[in-house]
């Protein structure tokens, strides 16, 4: 766990606060000044929430909100048609304010790159370990254990917890038949399944 919280640590930059974030390109002062007549209809419909004159607080705080998003709307339309005419007039001017515009939505907060190349090779082996190439061994079985049979309930019960219409394994057995073989033929699929308990292998496939 040490390993993996060092990793965050020198790979992700850690909040400082709560940040002022830059406006949006659709933002304006008129909205601004609707957001706030929202935000005011908002608090006086809570604090006369239970008494007479509630429900006109609460239509005069539904009114302001319709007329805040009808705002927000009108200014993405008419914002958005300002930047495709922008591109349309000047096609290197889509690397300045469009091109801005259009990566703030897409790119994520900016991650600290590790300048250090003995971290990042700690990094690497606590998140990346090396795995051997051999095949895992089974754990052997402890003296005296007893492994239980299963039963031919218990293999129908799995059979028909499987679904008809997933996508079929590496194998490219649709499950479709995986069942029906099951249903035709459960003594072969018992011997197989005890097989793999008794003996500690389970096929990839």
């Amino acid at each position: 766990m040490a390993a993996i919280t060092s990793a965050c640590d020198a790979s992700m930059a850690k909040s400082s606060g709560r940040r002022r974030c830059c406006a949006v390109y659709w933002w304006t002062s008129k909205i601004a000044d609707i957001r706030r007549s929202c935000l005011r209809a908002r608090r006086l419909a809570q604090r006369v929430r239970g008494r007479p004159n509630e429900g006109v607080s609460q239509r005069s705080y539904a009114s302001a909100r319709r007329l805040l998003q009808a705002a927000i709307k009108t200014s993405k339309r008419l914002c958005w048609s300002k930047l495709c005419d922008e591109v349309n007039e000047d096609i290197w001017d889509v690397w300045d304010k469009p091109y801005e515009t259009v990566m703030s939505r897409l790119r994520g907060s900016r991650a600290n790159t590790p300048s250090s190349t003995t971290l990042v090779r700690r990094i690497v082996a606590a998140l990346f370990p090396r795995v051997p190439d051999e095949p895992a061994l089974p754990p052997p079985l402890q003296a005296g254990a007893i492994v239980p049979a299963i039963t031919l309930e218990e293999l129908r019960r799995a059979c028909g917890r499987i679904k008809d219409h997933t996508a079929p394994g590496p194998d490219g057995v649709p499950n479709s038949a995986i069942k029906i073989a099951i249903a035709t033929h459960p003594d072969i699929f018992l011997q197989v399944y005890k097989a793999c308990l008794r003996t500690g292998v389970f096929p990839a496939c």
